[in-house]
């Protein structure tokens, strides 16, 4: 396992934006609810380009920390693939999203008790 971090960012509305962190074979993001959640959906997304790099620099992973509600997505790159569909906003660039189904669930409390998994 690879033990390497690296921030990933892109250009949304012409500012750059991170977009994630690679630490080992995970890659992490942040989003909150009311701004990130592609509700006709129901479903997260990542910047398509970002997707494709972390997969590239041996991303296995996928978690995603919802701020609001203070839960953990996760899942793996290949049920992203899988199940996944791209999508382009206007000024945000395509994204491949998934749906909130097809992630396992944490949240703050199982994580402190150390509960999560990859499972």
């Amino acid at each position: 396992m690879s033990s390497d971090i690296k921030s990933y960012t892109t250009i949304n509305k012409g500012k750059v934006v991170l977009v994630g962190t690679k630490k080992g074979e995970t890659f992490y993001k942040n989003v909150k609810r009311s701004k990130h959640l592609f509700k006709k959906a129901n479903a997260y997304g990542i910047d398509y380009g970002v997707f494709q790099q972390a997969e590239l620099d041996g991303c296995a992973y996928i978690s995603i920390t919802e701020k609001e509600l203070g839960i953990i997505f996760y899942t793996n790159f290949a049920m992203f693939r899988k199940h996944g569909f791209r999508h382009t906003f206007k000024g945000y660039g395509e994204q491949i999203f998934l749906a909130q189904g097809y992630f396992n669930i944490d949240d703050k409390e199982q994580v402190k008790l150390g509960l999560e998994g990859w499972g």
